[in-house]
This record gives C-alpha cells, structure tokens and sequence, in this order.
C-alpha cells in the first residue's frame, strides 16, 4: 500500500508531471553554467521555497516585464532539475505523496515520447504517457501515428511558447484533429513563464477558435493559465470540452475553477519536478470540500485516460 492511500480511496492521479528518458537535456538558450549548477544543488530546500512564492506571486505584471533578463538563469535551473530527477526519484515522491499514477508529459525534442516509454515500461500502470511531436518536424504525422498504433499513449501533450505551433495554426488544428480521431484528450500548456519563447504562441485567448472546432476533445489547459488564469476561467465557462489542472496555482484560484468549470473538470496537477507532488496535493487539499477530493484527486483524470481507444483501462 502506497504511503498516504487508505484501502478504501484510490490514490491521487496527478496529470501533470514530466520525467526525461535515457539521456540528458539541453537547450541552446540555456547553457550549462557549473557554479550555477553546483549552487542551486547546495541550496535547493531553500529554492522549492522560492518556487512556491514565485507560483503564489511571479505573475504580477511588474515582474513578468522583468522576465527576458531572467531566461537563461531560470531555464539552466529548469534544465537542471528535469536532469537530476529522473523515473525512480519520481517514484519516491509518487510514495511519500500517496500517488497511484501520475501523467509523463512529453515535450519534443526535449522529452522524446519512445524514450520515454522505454524509460518507463518497467513501472507498469504507475505511470500514463502524453506524447508530443515537434510540430516543425516533416514526419510529425507519422510518428503520432506510430504512437496510436503502439497503444501506449493517453494523450497529446502541446507545449506552444516551447516548441510550437501558433495556437491559430493550420497545424494546431491539424494536431487536434489527430487527437480527436483517437479519442485522446490534449494538454495545451497555458500561461506566461521564464524560459525562452516562440513570439505570439502564449496568449491563452488565442485557442479559442480550436477549442470551439473540436467541441468533443477535452482539452486540459494546463496550471489554470496561471498568470492568464481569468481567460481560463471565462473559456471554460463558455466551452465544455475546457478542463485545467492545478499545478502551480493557489488554492484562491483553484476554488474559482471548480465555480467556473465546476468539480468535474478541475484535476490535480503538480509539474513535477519543478514543483513538490506533496505541496502541490496539500495546497489543493486545502483548496477542497470533501466531497471534491474524489473527482478532483482521481475520478475526472481516470475517466479522460480512459478514452483511449485501445489503451488499458486504469482500475481502481
């Protein structure tokens, strides 16, 4: 039995975390600084304090114009840390937290989705995968096809300001279109963050027009938008294919979601492991009625990794 799970309530689902595969990550705009590295390392309890106070407070305006300054020490970090917690530190904190499944998010080229199935495969139901293609890639149909033929994936994770598309894109449109024809629901992230952007790709408003092409695709927009979290709220109200999860919000902005999109489409999220599974569940537990902590915490993410076809029904 998984520490913090009681025999007559399934563990937590959290539908947002992210763990790399076999190799390690880099990006261009974020090189690798040593002492910068070897710092953060001597002083991380105190930097997942900071996290938190930048989740409750770094999307005040005055600080997002401070953001360009920032990228690259807070990309390297963000490099970092998705570098030194890998699948078995994930499942540590899957126990301690009293998490029965948690949702890998792929982001390519970062994350590659093969890498990381291998990577995972020996974990069995512990973990559902989201796959991502690199929108500009040539064959990008071709390997979502061979990820719907593998029935190892849930879903479809799009990352716009990362990797792309534009959200008014022909290929938004044609990605989701391949998400609906497999019954896969999609995470789109949302939100304005500090890490290097593809200019115009992360105004929340912009996905309405997919949203309301695809009425019976549930799209997750992902952290509640945070700093754009009003124009989740108001998409959500107005479509009802719009589910959020709770990652990197306060446990304010979490009761607004449940009174705009209701009980049914909120889920439990944490974005580990750039955020604590065990904070980010006692933050949302604060946040709950209990008659919420059910649909919240398990039964809404169970019933979109279902959809599937060809996956593996979840149990309970």
């Amino acid at each position: 039995m998984l520490s913090g799970k009681s025999d007559s309530q399934p563990g937590w689902i959290d539908f947002h975390v992210h763990v790399r595969g076999s190799r390690d990550l880099s990006h261009p705009q974020a090189p690798d600084i040593p002492w910068l590295r070897s710092a953060a390392e001597c002083f991380e309890p105190w930097l997942a304090r900071g996290v938190e106070l930048f989740a409750e407070h770094g999307r005040h305006p005055i600080l997002t114009q401070v953001y360009p300054f920032f990228k690259e020490l807070g990309f390297n970090e963000i490099l970092r840390q998705f570098n030194k917690y890998q699948a078995s530190q994930l499942l540590r904190s899957m126990d301690i937290a009293g998490i029965e499944t948690s949702v890998v998010c792929a982001i390519e080229p970062f994350f590659e989705t093969l890498d990381i199935l291998k990577t995972l495969e020996p974990f069995g139901e512990r973990f559902a995968v989201f796959c991502a293609v690199d929108p500009q890639a040539s064959d990008c149909f071709e390997r979502l096809a061979y990820y719907a033929a593998s029935n190892q994936v849930a879903g479809l994770k799009i990352h716009p300001p990362l990797v792309g598309p534009t959200p008014t894109s022909d290929r938004m449109f044609e990605l989701v279109e391949f998400a609906a024809g497999h019954h896969w629901p999609v995470i789109i992230h949302a939100g304005t963050f500090p890490f290097p952007l593809l200019e115009g790709t992360d105004r929340v408003r912009d996905l309405e027009p997919v949203i309301q092409a695809f009425p019976e695709v549930p799209m997750v927009l992902a952290h509640i938008g945070w700093d754009q979290a009003a124009d989740v709220l108001r998409l959500g109200a107005r479509y009802s294919n719009v589910f959020t999860d709770t990652s990197w919000q306060s446990g304010t902005v979490i009761r607004e979601a449940i009174s705009a999109l209701g009980v049914e489409r909120v889920l439990f999220g944490s974005d580990f492991p750039l955020f604590h599974q065990g904070r980010a569940r006692d933050i949302l537990q604060s946040a709950l009625r209990p008659n919420e902590v059910a649909p919240v915490g398990y039964e809404n993410a169970r019933k979109l990794l279902n959809r599937a076809s060809g996956l593996r029904s979840l149990t309970e």
